[in-house]
């Protein structure tokens, strides 16, 4: 199956300009986001899935994050002509969720995603 992490990563990052991780890193800059797969999806074959991916916006200022989230949102509704992608649902959006012990400020939004690979 498609990786859907690494392919969100290089294509945020392309369409972003800004640093796309896998996971938090342990010095951090100030504008960043993380993308993690949190599910399966309930819908697998075997050319396809539909797993849940979310999204983290990192920014040094509420404002900064905000701004990215939006602008993450709507590259993602182009993420569904790339290769091994067929649909962006939009499960939340620009949900704010700081992280307050690093003092960094976050919006979330997470997605499903459907995959294939022939």
């Amino acid at each position: 199956m498609l990786n859907v992490e690494g392919a969100l990563r290089a294509y945020l990052q392309e369409k972003l300009g800004i640093p796309v991780f896998v996971a938090v890193p342990e010095n951090p800059p100030d504008d960043f986001a993380t993308v993690e797969r949190t599910g399966g999806g309930d819908e697998r074959t075997p050319v396809s899935e539909n797993p849940t991916v979310v999204v983290d916006y990192w920014g040094g200022t509420r404002a900064k994050a905000l701004n990215l989230a939006n602008a993450g949102d709507d590259a993602l509704v182009m993420f569904q002509s790339e290769s091994g992608i067929s649909r962006v649902d939009f499960n939340s959006t620009c949900v704010h969720y700081p992280d307050y012990a690093s003092g960094h400020e976050r919006y979330e939004s997470t997605y499903s995603i459907t995959t294939y690979e022939y």
